[in-house]
């Protein structure tokens, strides 16, 4: 386990959760429920990359309103973008659709391009079986450009082989084009358990201008109400933001964004059993709503409820048997019931479905930690971190197999590099989880002004939970730098949390 910083966030936070729902009591599984998941189509011709988007999020909508199989969000493929420094409108997301499709667990893939050529919009599309690559359908569907709303719908029916009452999302092209837009500009903003702000100043005004515009060209546009409410929570007002989450749902379809962004605005408020709620409901509408039984199962995570942790990936599991990352999470969770050869097991199954999958790799080492196989998780970590882009997380991890063995120079190398190498919005959790680290180490090397340093550095970056009690710096308290530095972090706004969703790698171990 890490040191104690680790988890003493959660102790005030557990006290204010009421007993959640059981796993077990998620409706019954599909026997043959499928996995779905649409990448972004790549643009072809004169097409913008928004248009690819748009595909994406019609493929999606047609998959959840039918209410039969296990889908995969967009913000779930953006997860595993985010590491790979690419975005949603990036070209290579579709070059690489199939490897995308494996590492997120998906077992049916949907892809294809969007052309434009003057105003003729053409869709092609393929339904791809993950296991083998082969192709189960295909679809070509054309017509004017100021349609492609209704032709992306009428294209995801004939591609998919079904018929869907509740219609196209939206019949207004401009409505679909800025609301493709604006699932660009927030694909960086987390809404799960553990989700900080990232979006601020002139790039949450940017977003608010461009969601805005499809609310305005489609007052009934369900999706663009659901990600109002993600931009009213950052903006901290949480009943509005509710009331649009709320009001998202009540356009004859169901829009998964919708209670998403309920629960992050309720957890935001503080309202941590609504925000529970919210999720809970929501796998029970639609039982393959993967995205929220992950982030149940998260929430378990972060208060220690290691059993309840197992038994939300056990569901998941149920539900998207071999998912990679679910069995690796399912494996952290036996290491921390005190089964870490379970644990080693369950994650080498993981990477059989992904092999080579960094953030897996991670899991693994951090598996071989629990175990106290130093070596085995040491020669894993290096080798991860020779991998680009590169993951910070695994200097981070090495840092703190250092600190363990009492290999300090060793360790504040690492934890500096896991710094400098994690500069990225949403890996602003981790650089604090360093900072901290190396003030408990100057604390051992009884380097004050060092270890002060270092906690300005972690509160700088988010931890409001300093360090201030461990052994390493306990002596210093008394002294007023130090006890102004643990008493201003404690009273900022909020609390330590990082932007990790489903397929996200927890960086507090």
């Amino acid at each position: 386990m890490r040191p104690s910083h680790s988890v003493l966030r959660f102790a005030v936070v557990a006290a204010l959760f009421s007993a959640p729902l059981h796993a077990a009591e998620t409706p019954p599984v599909k026997a043959d429920a499928k996995t779905f998941l649409a990448v972004p189509f790549a643009a072809g011709g004169d097409a913008p990359d928004w248009m690819g988007v748009a595909v994406a999020e019609t493929l999606t909508d047609l998959v959840v309103q039918s209410n039969a199989d296990n889908f995969l969000t967009l913000k779930q493929l953006d997860a595993v973008l985010r590491r790979r420094q690419e975005r949603l409108n990036d070209a290579r997301v579709a070059q690489s659709a199939l490897e995308l499709a494996r590492v997120v667990g998906a077992t049916e893939l949907l892809a294809g391009t969007v052309t434009l050529k003057g105003d003729q919009l053409t869709i092609t599309g393929r339904w791809i079986r993950v296991a083998d690559g082969a192709q189960v359908t295909e679809a070509t569907l054309e017509g004017p450009k100021a349609n492609i709303a209704t032709i992306a719908f009428d294209f995801g029916e004939k591609l998919l082989g079904t018929k869907n009452a509740a219609g196209p999302m939206t019949k207004s092209s401009k409505a679909m084009e800025m609301v493709a837009k604006c699932a660009i500009e927030l694909d960086r903003q987390s809404v799960g358990p553990r989700a900080r702000v990232v979006l601020t100043g002139e790039r949450l005004e940017s977003a608010e201008t461009i969601c805005q515009g499809a609310l305005n060209a489609d007052h009934k546009l369900a999706l663009a109400h659901a990600y109002e409410a993600v931009l009213l929570a950052l903006h901290n007002r949480y009943p509005d933001a509710r009331k649009e989450a709320a009001l998202a749902q009540t356009f004859k379809r169901y829009v998964p964004m919708a209670p998403l962004a309920d629960s992050f605005a309720a957890r935001r408020s503080g309202d941590v059993a609504a925000a529970r709620a919210a999720l809970e409901t929501a796998v029970h509408e639609r039982p393959g709503f993967l995205h929220a039984i992950g982030y149940l199962a998260e929430e378990q995570e972060d208060l220690n409820q290691n059993q309840a942790a197992l038994d939300w990936w056990t569901a998941y599991l149920a539900r998207a048997p071999g998912h990679p990352f679910a069995t690796a999470r399912a494996g952290r969770a036996l290491a921390r019931l005190g089964k870490p050869q379970d644990g080693i097991a369950l994650t080498h199954k993981a990477l059989e479905r992904s092999p080579n999958d960094p953030e897996l790799l991670i899991e693994l080492a951090s598996r071989h930690i629990d175990a106290n196989e130093f070596d085995k998780a040491e020669a894993i970590l290096l080798n991860v971190e020779r991998v680009t882009p590169h993951r910070p997380l695994a200097w981070l991890r090495l840092g703190y197999l250092y600190q363990r063995q009492g290999k300090l120079p060793q360790a504040t190398e690492q934890f500096k590099s896991s710094i400098k190498q994690g500069t990225e919005d949403d890996e602003a959790r981790l650089r604090a989880v360093a900072y901290a680290d190396l003030a408990q180490i100057a604390g051992q090397e009884n380097k004050f002004d060092d270890a002060l340093d270092s906690l300005k550095g972690a509160a700088k970056e988010g931890m409001h939970k300093l360090p201030c009690d461990s052994a390493e710096l306990s002596k210093y308290k008394g002294k007023a730098p130090f006890d102004r530095v643990c008493k201003d972090a404690e009273k900022q706004p909020g609390g330590l949390v990082d932007d990790e969703d489903v397929v996200g790698v927890d960086v507090v171990q």
